[in-house]
């Protein structure tokens, strides 16, 4: 298992202070882990920045007395190793695999939107094809195990709102119907992936359940057969300060195209699960 739990870093740094060494924050020990499972390593394809995650578990869902209903119960989850995009996908990227760039808030580094949940699998299924690799979205399972990088708090962060980790109304009511801004300008998270909360929501493969938590596998899940929606995570820069956290969900039409919604890709093995089936 990915992460340290409390005991585990009392006990390293009750031996730390018994023979004078430097005692450990449980953070600092959780990237040591990840680092050491070979988490962090980058690879790229077609000019997409991969980062690789180490399977692993945790507690997916908000704990009981925080969140929506939706995002119970809180419940134990193991993934699969998997690579995941650096940054959310960028208008110049998508314009050199699709030939198009559907985005409204223009900039080759900004996060490309107004995508359907069809036209993100179009994307992932072309460059999988150019980089002979098998690319799809991230499972909702694998989008929150990659955002919380080991956390356990409300946000990625900690407990407290921090503007310096995302774009969202507060920081972005200067600009026009609160644009996106370009990838990779925040803080990133504690595995090097930036933009999982704010900027752009992201679609994942699932199809949204809203008591599918209460019957998930443990095991790499997929979502529900079926559903009125495609799962979207993570906020975006019109969203306001209690929301881009990191178990929030909601759903989405896959045929709709929001300026607010984009994607990032997973290179994976294929999932055989109805929630991958192209719609």
């Amino acid at each position: 298992m990915i992460f340290s739990t409390p005991a585990v870093v009392e006990t390293f740094n009750a031996v730390a202070r018994l023979v004078g060494g430097e005692e450990m924050r449980r953070e600092v020990l959780e990237k040591k882990i990840f680092l050491a499972r070979g988490g962090g390593r980058e690879r790229k394809l077609d000019g997409v920045v991969f980062v690789y995650i180490p399977g692993g578990s945790f507690m997916m869902g908000s704990p009981e007395g925080t969140g929506e209903n939706d995002e119970h119960p809180a419940h134990f989850v193991t993934v699969d190793p998997f690579w995941i995009s650096k940054y959310e996908i960028t208008q110049s990227q998508y314009e050199a695999i699709v030939g198009n760039n559907p985005g409204r808030f223009k900039g080759g580094d900004n996060p490309v939107e107004q995508v359907s949940w069809n036209d993100a699998m179009s994307f992932c299924a072309r460059l999988g094809e150019r980089g002979k690799a098998a690319v799809r979205l991230p499972t909702e399972a694998e989008w929150e195990y990659a955002c919380r990088a080991g956390s356990t708090t409300r946000y990625y962060w900690g407990d407290d709102f921090n503007e310096d980790y995302c774009w969202y109304a507060g920081n972005t009511k200067s600009a026009a119907d609160f644009a996106p801004r370009p990838v990779g300008r925040r803080k990133p998270n504690a595995w090097g992936l930036y933009d999982m909360c704010g900027n752009v929501d992201e679609w994942c493969m699932d199809w949204y359940g809203e008591a599918y938590y209460a019957k998930s596998p443990e095991k790499n899940p997929t979502g529900p057969e079926s559903g009125k929606g495609r799962v979207v995570r993570g906020g975006n820069s019109s969203s306001f300060i209690g929301v881009p956290y990191s178990a929030n969900r909601f759903w989405s039409d896959p045929e709709e195209r929001s300026r607010y919604t984009g994607f990032r890709c997973v290179i994976a093995e294929p999932l055989t699960s109805s929630a991958g089936k192209k719609d």
